[in-house]
């Protein structure tokens, strides 16, 4: 598996929003023009494949923000806890389903099964062509004192914020697979936004969750047609391995704080109504 991997459909992504290369170049120079008079923002590392997802996750004209809080760079997702696994192959409506899993519940814990959650981002950020996310958190395999006793809003809050402003994560629906659903129901309500709630599907199983799915686009141990979701764990350790001194340069990519200039250069004149890219 590599980052490119997730580029391959960009082409006809870029159609559904009835954009062409030339209306797309046209939209990075006008954001590149802009750019060029905010000398806080680090353009020399912002390449055009990331420029690109993000006017594609902003649908071309929303705002924009980013933060970059984390310092631990996973080396190999099987060897962690919790891993968050993006499957290759996009549905027929060009949606990306991403499956947060649950490996070791003794070993899990909050803040990392997040910071690896973002970290992916990173790599998908820049090169994940789609039409939004069908996010998945699978939490079958582990015991419900474990979940009470992990589980934190404030921290669910924050990495939710960073999700949906930072890197503009466009989710199209929430799968939750657990046996304690009214505790997590109940846990997200106040922090998810409302048209987000509305897109949750709560299962107890996984033979619940996988009804609503054709086979063509799980994992073989979720009743897909797929490799398994270990296969593919195994995978993703390669490309972060292959690609370990980029991913650290992604997460250490801030903008430079000192150098920015009054509000008033932060609007971009053009086709978008307001673009912030920090």
């Amino acid at each position: 598996m590599q980052p490119t991997d997730f580029s391959t459909s960009r082409n006809e992504i870029l159609s559904r929003h009835q954009k062409s290369d030339s209306d797309l170049q046209n939209d990075l120079i006008i954001l590149r023009e802009w750019m060029k008079k905010q000398p806080h923002l680090p353009v020399d590392k912002l390449g055009d494949g990331f420029l690109e997802v993000q006017l594609l996750k902003n649908k071309f004209s929303s705002n924009e923000s980013y933060s970059y809080f984390y310092d631990d760079y996973p080396t190999a997702p099987s060897k962690e806890a919790s891993s968050y696994i993006p499957i290759p192959k996009l549905t027929e409506n060009y949606e990306r389903i991403i499956i947060g899993k649950i490996y070791n519940p003794e070993k899990w814990e909050l803040a990392r099964d997040i910071a690896n959650g973002l970290i992916l981002r990173e790599f998908l950020s820049r090169y994940d062509y789609n039409d939004g996310e069908i996010f998945v958190v699978d939490y079958s395999n582990c015991p419900s004192s474990t979940i009470f006793s992990v589980m934190r809003a404030n921290v669910l809050a924050d990495a939710l914020a960073i999700a949906l402003k930072g890197h503009s994560s466009k989710i199209k629906q929430l799968h939750i697979i657990s046996k304690v659903l009214p505790f997590l129901l109940n846990l997200s309500k106040p922090l998810v936004p409302a048209k987000l709630y509305s897109r949750i599907f709560a299962h107890e199983s996984i033979e619940s969750f996988k009804e609503k799915f054709a086979p063509c686009y799980l994992p073989k141990d979720y009743g897909g047609e797929l490799k398994s979701l270990g296969e593919m764990r195994v995978d993703m350790d390669r490309m972060y391995s292959e690609h370990r001194e980029e991913l650290i340069e992604y997460v250490n990519t801030k903008s430079c704080e000192e150098k920015r200039l009054l509000k008033s250069n932060q609007e971009m004149q053009g086709t978008f109504r307001n673009l912030k890219i920090d």
